[in-house]
Parts: C-alpha cells; sequence; structure tokens
C-alpha cells in the first residue's frame, strides 16, 4: 500500500507503540488463516462474477448498493467486482467514532464476521458500515483503488486512529491510588477498576489487597475488610457495592470519606 495515498495520524504518537498496535492487527489476522480447518469450508463466500441474475432481497439490495456509493473506487477491481453471496446478511457494527481503540474495534468487526474472516472481498465491503461519521471522513479520503485486502484494510485504519490506541498503564499507577478528601467511596472505587482495566497481568490478590491499604484506616470499608477479608475480586465487588447501598440508603452523608 502505498504510503503517499493515506493522510497521516495526527498528535503525538510513538514509533515503538505504531509497530505494536500494527503487530497486534497482523497477528490477528495470521491466526485467523493458521486456524482455517483443512476439511471444507462452508462459510460464506463470494461467487465470481456471471450472468446469472441473483435473487436478493429488498434490504441486502439496499446495504449492497449504499457501499458501492462510498466505496467502489477505493478498492482493487477484484474487491469491486465482487458479488454479494446468495442468503447473507449483514451483521450489524457499533459504529466507530473516531475517538476509541481503533484495535478494539478491529477486533470487534472480526468477531462480528467471524463467518466470513476468510473472505477479504466481503472484510472490506462491509468494513464502510462499521464506520461513524469521522471514520467516514477518513475512509471515502483514500486514493483510488488502495485497498487491495483485509490486512490492507485493517492497517490503514489503525494506521489512521493510531493516536487512540489504548495505553497500558504500570503497576505503579495502581499502587499509589488513595482516597482523596472528600471523594466517596463510589467515586474511589469507579477510579479504582478504571486503573486496574488499563493495567495488564495484575493478579486478583494484588488488586484486593491495593484497594484495601487505599483506604485510611479509619474508614469503616476498610475496618470491614480487615475483619472479614475479600478473597477474591468478585468478592470484593459486592462488598464494595453493599457498603455503598447502605450508605446512600442511610441518606448518602456516610460514604463520604475524610481523609486526616
Amino acid at each position: 500500500m502505498s504510503g503517499q495515498n493515506l493522510p497521516r495520524p495526527k498528535g503525538r504518537w510513538h514509533p515503538q507503540f505504531f509497530s505494536h498496535a500494527l503487530a497486534v492487527v497482523q497477528e490477528s489476522h495470521k491466526r485467523s488463516h493458521l486456524n482455517q480447518p483443512l476439511h471444507r469450508d462452508n462459510s460464506p463466500r463470494m461467487k465470481k462474477p456471471s450472468t446469472r441474475k441473483i435473487v436478493q432481497t429488498g434490504e441486502q439490495h439496499a446495504v449492497w448498493k449504499a457501499l458501492d456509493l462510498v466505496s467502489s473506487s477505493l478498492f482493487s477491481r477484484e474487491i469491486k467486482r465482487a458479488v454479494l453471496p446468495e442468503r447473507f446478511t449483514a451483521p450489524r457494527f457499533k459504529a466507530y467514532n473516531g475517538r476509541t481503540d481503533p484495535v478494539a474495534h478491529i477486533s470487534h468487526y472480526q468477531k462480528r464476521m467471524d463467518l466470513c474472516r476468510y473472505n477479504d472481498s466481503l472484510m472490506c465491503r462491509l468494513f464502510p458500515s462499521s464506520l461513524g461519521e469521522i471514520a467516514l471522513r477518513w475512509f471515502n479520503q483514500l486514493g483510488k483503488r488502495t485497498i487491495a485486502s483485509w490486512i490492507q484494510m485493517a492497517e490503514a485504519f489503525v494506521t489512521r486512529f493510531i493516536t487512540n490506541c489504548r495505553r497500558t498503564k504500570k503497576m505503579d499507577a495502581l499502587l499509589t491510588l488513595k482516597l482523596e478528601d472528600g471523594e466517596s467511596i463510589k467515586d474511589y472505587a469507579t477510579r479504582f477498576w478504571e486503573t486496574y482495566n488499563d493495567i495488564d497481568n495484575c493478579s486478583e490478590n494484588v488488586a484486593v489487597r491495593t484497594f484495601k491499604s487505599g483506604l485510611p484506616l479509619e474508614t469503616r470499608l476498610r475496618q470491614s475488610l480487615t475483619k472479614r477479608p475479600a478473597t477474591t475480586l468478585r468478592k470484593l465487588m459486592d462488598r464494595i457495592e453493599q457498603f455503598i447501598k447502605v450508605e446512600e440508603d442511610g441518606g448518602n452523608t456516610a460514604s463520604k470519606q475524610t481523609v486526616t
């Protein structure tokens, strides 16, 4: 794929981070093909163009016609000439808004298209229907016949929105979390889980201990967790939810802890 046909990503980004994101897409595509069964694949496939009239429902025809309007000149001749398989119904996708992780969107799209993952033409032609307004503007600006395969389509997409990729945090970000003065347990728990979800390979035991250590000694929740420790994340979440419910039912006064 010619680099001159693709808009460069905006904002700051690190080359190593870029390489990692593209590697994720390529590895996912590679695994799909390595796991392809040796027996006959019965998944929907594109048919070669023929003069035989293909019967399509009104919905299928409308979907394909709309895709032709926005993508006919962007794909290679082979992809452009591909015919929609009979009895194929396009899945519904959550539109990419141009602000979230592009690798996560590619992963979601591939899972929704799992039965057609070996069909590059279909994967490419349906991809625009998973894009929101911002991403569609980028897509429609791609050069003529820029895309010749699904992996090329995925790489171009990730390249453009690379600055939105999820950035993992280090363990220190979790270990230094503390309940702030005037902060409710509910807000502290929200911050804690958001940070925990951005850390790879954090064990449950560490997370449980770290949550408790971030609470001041005088807080009732910490005292409760000390007397009756939570042994798993699920049990910790249940205890937090019970505490928040009791405090909110009591007038939403005691759930706010003062750090002294």
